[in-house]
C-alpha cells in the first residue's frame, strides 16, 4: 500500500514537474531541450545525487559510480523502449524530433560518461589540489556542452527543414486554455515537485 502511494505521489509530482518546466523554459526563454537538460534534469537526478554523495562520503566510489551510469542505463533503456512501441505514433520517439539540439544533448551524455569511465581509471595518487582531473573534465565538458547546445539552437539545422512558425503558436495557444501560470508559481511548483 505504501509503494502505491509513492507511486502515486511520484507521478504526480512528476506531471508537476513537466508542467512547470514548460512555463519556466518559456518564461526563461531556455527552450524545451535546454530546460530540460538543465531544470528537469536536476530534479529529477535528486535521488541519484543523494545517493552518490552519501556513496562518495562512505568513500564507496564503486556505488557511487555504478549509481551515475546505471541511471544513464535506465533513462536510456526507457528511451528505446518508448523508442520500440512509439507511444500510438507511426514514426520512433527520438526520430520524430529531428533537431540538432537533441543529436547534442546525446553526444554531451555520451562525453560525460566517456569523462565518468575514463576519471574512474585514473590512480587514486592523481589529484590536482583537492581536485580529481576526472572530475574537473567532467564539469568541462558538461559546461562546453550546455554552451554549444544553447548556441546550437540558434542554428536552422531540422530534419525535414525549417520548422513552420505557424505550429508552435497554434500549440502554444492550445495550452493556455486556463489563465497562464505565474513565474513565482511555475517557480515554487516546481521546487515543491522537485
Amino acid at each position: 500500500m505504501s509503494f502505491a502511494l509513492a507511486a502515486a505521489a511520484v507521478w504526480a509530482a512528476g506531471i508537476t514537474l513537466s508542467n512547470t518546466t514548460d512555463v519556466l523554459d518559456k518564461r526563461f526563454k531556455l527552450g524545451a531541450a535546454l530546460g530540460g537538460l538543465i531544470l528537469l534534469a536536476v530534479a529529477t537526478n535528486l535521488p541519484e545525487i543523494a545517493i552518490t554523495l552519501s556513496a562518495a562520503l562512505q568513500h564507496n566510489l564503486d556505488l557511487a559510480i555504478g549509481n551515475i551510469l546505471g541511471g544513464i542505463a535506465v533513462q536510456t533503456l526507457v528511451l528505446a523502449a518508448l523508442d520500440a512501441f512509439g507511444l500510438g505514433r507511426r514514426a520512433a520517439l527520438t526520430a520524430a524530433s529531428g533537431s540538432l539540439t537533441r543529436v547534442l544533448e546525446g553526444t554531451l551524455v555520451s562525453a560525460v560518461l566517456m569523462g565518468v569511465v575514463m576519471g574512474a581509471q585514473l590512480p587514486g595518487t592523481a589529484v590536482l589540489g583537492r581536485l580529481e582531473p576526472g572530475s574537473l573534465l567532467v564539469a568541462l565538458l558538461w559546461g562546453v556542452g550546455l554552451w554549444g547546445i544553447g548556441r546550437a539552437r540558434k542554428l536552422p539545422w531540422h530534419l525535414d527543414g525549417p520548422p513552420s512558425e505557424a505550429a508552435p503558436q497554434a500549440a502554444e495557444q492550445g495550452q493556455q486554455g486556463d489563465a497562464p501560470m505565474s513565474t513565482r508559481r511555475a517557480a515554487l511548483g516546481f521546487t515543491f515537485a522537485s
